[in-house]
């Protein structure tokens, strides 16, 4: 059974925990995530608004550390946390 539990880190930036890992969402769209046991966070680089863009350096502060977006898609399209 999933374990599942929001948390609002700040207005329209949330985290949803799914058995450990990290969803992150910017409004209605996931823009980071951070698998259970690892440290670090993949984070999409900013595509969308100038709020989004604050939401992301919350996330990740260094831009270089961010996925271009076709990238990002990719690899979370594969995350298995259900």
């Amino acid at each position: 059974m999933a374990t599942v539990e929001l948390t609002q880190i700040a207005r329209n930036l949330d985290a949803v925990n799914v058995n450990g890992t990290i969803l992150y969402f910017s409004y209605e769209t996931c823009v980071a995530y951070r698998l259970e046991g690892d440290p670090r966070t993949v984070c999409c680089e900013n595509v969308w608004s100038q709020s989004t863009g604050k939401h992301l350096n919350m996330i990740e502060p260094d831009k270089d550390k961010r996925f271009p977006k076709e990238q990002f898609d990719k690899y979370r399209d594969e995350l298995e946390v259900l």
